[in-house]
């Protein structure tokens, strides 16, 4: 399997760290970058230095942020031109089980699925499935 670029993106640090010793225990072709602030996580995807941008396959998105919400980096994150954009997997990864946020979601084509955290191995599985899917 292709090395997988994963990107998480929540406000709670915890949280961050949680998810991403799971993903390293899970999926050992992972480079996993985290981030608390989603400002910081767009300025990563459109850094004017190539060198430096992440290029991930998944991002997994929190929606109640203190900043900006997972909705407002969504539209912020449709005016950036990033290459191969198509071939960036977003999921919302929320602590809501509710219907009003899934069904945003699911209105929303930037947004390949909602899910209640925590992260479980079905769903990165089923994630890294999409992956290799829209990859191939």
């Amino acid at each position: 399997m292709k090395k997988k670029t994963i990107l998480l993106i929540d406000d709670y640090e915890p949280t961050n760290i949680l998810h991403e010793e799971f993903i390293k225990t899970h999926v050992n072709t992972a480079t996993v970058f985290s981030f608390t602030d989603a400002y910081k996580a767009l300025e990563s995807l459109n850094h004017p230095d190539e060198s430096e941008r992440i290029v991930p396959d998944i991002i997994f998105l929190d929606i109640n942020m203190p900043a900006i919400s997972g909705w407002e980096f969504l539209e912020i994150y449709k005016t950036l031109k990033i290459k191969n954009k198509q071939n960036i997997n977003i999921y919302m990864l929320s602590t809501f089980d509710d219907d009003k946020y899934r069904n945003r979601a699911n209105e929303d084509d930037t947004v390949k699925k909602y899910y209640t955290k925590p992260l479980t191995k079905e769903i990165l599985q089923q994630s890294l499935y999409d992956s290799i899917s829209i990859n191939s």
